[in-house]
């Protein structure tokens, strides 16, 4: 299933789903031309995450956390609001 990737009132990009790894929820992500202005935060989510959330890199996690990102499924479901939400090289997963 598609799902509109919205920060704010802003399509950043649309989520593909391809299935779970309880608790997350996995896909594909096809970034919008909005995406650039977040992109950068969540290249530093991913950083922190590889150096495993370090004081100095645990910033980025809640940065992104703070975000208004909803995740719209296209079959007309309530939006998803996820407590967590990465994106790295066309993948994409999140969990509430």
């Amino acid at each position: 299933m598609k799902l509109v990737v919205t920060c704010g009132n802003t399509v950043i990009g649309y989520f593909f789903e391809m299935g779970g790894d309880m608790p997350w929820q996995l896909g594909s992500f096809e970034p919008s031309e909005h995406f650039e202005a977040v992109k950068p935060l969540f290249e530093a989510q991913n950083t922190a995450k590889e150096k495993g959330f370090t004081p100095e890199t645990v910033w980025a996690l809640r940065a992104v956390k703070e975000l208004p990102i909803l995740l719209t499924p296209s079959d007309g479901r309530a939006p998803i609001k996820p407590d967590y939400f990465y994106i790295s090289d066309g993948r994409a997963r999140y969990r509430c």
